[in-house]
């Protein structure tokens, strides 16, 4: 199993859109929060698109989103926006496993976790989407930073 090098301030993260465009909040309030937070943001082309209505871009573009990601060495990570289907088939995956990285979603994003590491012998993170970093609590912020950078000895809820 390949092990992704965790995360430190200064970093960059990588945003992608897998599944549908996001509504909840603006993009500038994420990044805004990631900042806050002492990390870089760079968001996929997928982030800013909608496609019949219920995803964010053509197939082609949010699996070509996710293979850029991973090959961008500016990139230290990636976080998924929201869930994401529809890919699977479109990867190459030795992009995935020739560029570890940290992979963060759930719901789902669970079938990319799958082929990640099926395909590329990745481990990935089932956690929080970036899409809700405006309202991380600090107990939610601790334990994703301590599951990425490999410190799970210890969650105490503040």
């Amino acid at each position: 199993m390949i092990y992704p090098k965790g995360i430190k301030k200064g970093d960059t993260i990588g945003i992608v859109a897998p599944s549908g465009p996001f509504r909840a909040t603006t993009l500038g309030e994420i990044e805004n929060a990631l900042n806050d937070l002492g990390y870089n943001v760079k968001f996929g082309e997928s982030c800013y698109g909608s496609y019949k209505g219920y995803l964010s871009s053509e197939d082609s573009i949010r699996a070509k989103d996710i293979e850029d990601m991973f090959l961008d060495k500016t990139v230290d990570g990636i976080f998924c926006l929201r869930g994401g289907y529809g890919t699977l088939d479109l990867i190459d995956y030795n992009i995935i496993k020739n560029n570890p990285k940290f992979f963060v979603g759930f719901s789902d994003i669970t079938g990319l976790h799958i082929a990640f590491n099926k395909y590329a012998d990745l481990v990935t993170f089932h956690g929080v989407m970036a899409g809700t970093s405006p309202k991380w609590d600090e107990f939610t912020y601790n334990s994703l930073i301590n599951a990425l950078n490999n410190n799970v000895t210890k969650f105490e809820n503040p």
